[in-house]
């Protein structure tokens, strides 16, 4: 047992100080470490045996729980780091990707099309007018919100 340790001390102490200097020198590894701990925090509780069956059930649920635990530790760190412009920028995308995405469920659950010339109604280019343009005074509202 004392040989083990005399060996296995040394090992570990040094491993943590090469850890620490690659950490130092390339500080993209604390973002790698989060992203794994969140993955594996997901794995973990989309595995777990009660919830199991419901994330079977529901896979959209399953990937929002990985999503919000990687993308979670990811980028609440990330966006503290972030000054207040580049965090009105972040926050235009997220509002954007969210609305397109809202937009493209509403567009399927009322089985518009894209195609003007295929069955055309008013409401898909609502629709679409809404989509591309409906964002622009949230955006506008969230740059003034976060130069205050």
């Amino acid at each position: 047992m004392i040989l083990g340790l005399a060996i296995s001390v040394p090992i570990v102490v040094w491993g943590s100080t090469l850890v620490v200097k690659w950490v130092e020198r390339y500080p993209m590894i604390l973002w790698g470490g989060a992203a794994v701990l969140g993955w594996t925090a997901a794995k973990m509780i989309a595995s777990e045996p009660l919830l199991a069956p419901w994330f079977v059930a529901w896979p959209v649920a399953r990937t929002a729980v990985y999503a919000l635990a990687v993308g979670g530790l990811v980028a609440f760190p990330l966006w503290r780091s972030l000054s207040q412009q580049q965090r009105a920028q972040g926050a235009v995308l997220v509002l954007l990707v969210a609305w397109l995405t809202l937009f493209g469920w509403i567009e399927r659950q009322m089985g518009a099309r894209l195609d003007i010339f295929e069955n055309w109604r008013w409401d898909d280019e609502l629709i679409d007018l809404v989509r591309w343009v409906g964002w622009i005074p949230f955006a506008i509202w969230l740059g003034r919100r976060f130069k205050q």
